[in-house]
């Protein structure tokens, strides 16, 4: 398969690696490193990654998949679409030491094989906004002794990296919440895990103070009061798992529109708590849909393109 020949014709130790690296690393934008498929190098890497690379370049067309990573064993990253910093380094070299990507790694390799693990949205390099993962295992069937079922080797990684644009798209809605009102998600460390639709200065990855009120006033179900130099806000908010991190979803509105919009404060909470269960429900459609079937949907097409079928899209 493509993934152990990645691994085995990307080696420090081969002649040419250094010119191969060089290679997929001379496109100056984004653009055009995600378009160069390699093949040009003349090599068994690059014929491989050609093939990997139609259909990764499908996937992070998509809005909030940033790039797909293989990693091998050893935490050496022997693939990445983008082909940024990041591209041949190790997870122990001191730039990705401290990563998400290297947290990532080491609870992958403690974890079955058929585990399914996400690290939550932190600065990563250079990518300008912060950067979540979602990874498994690669297995491959090894050869055991005759008359008896083949076991499953481990041999390296997987990892999609994933913006807060991917969430976006849902939390954005602001249906029932009027004019002032917005869904705001919230990580275990207080900083934001969504663009906020009304506060354009306080981006994914800002402290929650930037809104106006700080993570000390969330609690599961309950509903708080702040105010702002615009008047004060009602807010609701509800504990989510997103793949076993603890966020809050939290709904909040002025406070002016919410008690005219409604008969009572009671109701205007009701509705914000609705908008916030919705809000998970469509999280967890997000992570079973759009974020761990596209780590499968590739293996699928990999398969299609070894048949030679036509790749329109890659399912998710």
């Amino acid at each position: 398969s493509n993934f152990p020949d990645l691994v085995e014709n990307l080696d420090p130790a081969k002649p040419g690696y250094a010119a191969l690296i060089q290679a997929f690393r001379a496109p100056q934008s984004l653009e055009d490193r995600i378009a160069y498929d390699g093949a040009s190098t003349n090599s068994a890497y690059g014929r491989r990654h050609a093939k990997v690379q139609e259909v990764a370049r499908i996937l992070v067309a998509q809005p909030g998949y940033a790039d797909l990573v293989f990693l091998d064993e050893s935490g050496r990253i022997v693939y990445t679409t983008t082909k940024g910093e990041d591209f041949s380094l190790s997870v122990a070299d001191s730039i990705l030491h401290s990563s998400g990507l290297n947290r990532l790694y080491e609870r992958l390799k403690g974890s079955d094989t058929n585990a399914i693990v996400f690290e939550d949205f932190a600065d990563y390099l250079s990518a300008g906004e912060p950067s979540a993962f979602i990874g498994k295992a690669v297995t491959k069937r090894a050869n055991v002794a005759m008359g008896t079922s083949q076991a499953a080797e481990r041999i390296g990684f997987v990892a999609l990296r994933v913006t807060p644009t991917l969430f976006d798209r849902s939390l954005a809605k602001r249906n029932g919440l009027g004019d002032t009102g917005q869904i705001l998600a919230v990580g275990s460390d207080g900083r934001l895990r969504s663009n906020p639709p009304l506060n354009g200065d306080s981006k994914a990855g800002a402290d929650l103070s930037r809104i106006g009120f700080d993570a000390t006033q969330l609690s599961d179900g309950v509903s708080f009061t702040y105010d702002t130099e615009n008047g004060s806000r009602l807010a609701s908010a509800a504990r989510v798992s997103v793949f076993g991190a603890t966020w809050m979803i939290v709904a909040e509105q002025a406070r002016a529109e919410a008690v005219a919009s409604v008969q009572s404060l009671s109701r205007t909470l009701a509705l914000a708590g609705v908008v916030v269960l919705a809000i998970t429900a469509v999280l967890g459609l997000l992570a079973a849909r759009a974020i761990v079937r596209p780590l499968g949907a590739l293996t699928h097409a990999l398969r299609a393109l070894a048949a030679r079928e036509n790749l329109a899209e890659v399912p998710g």
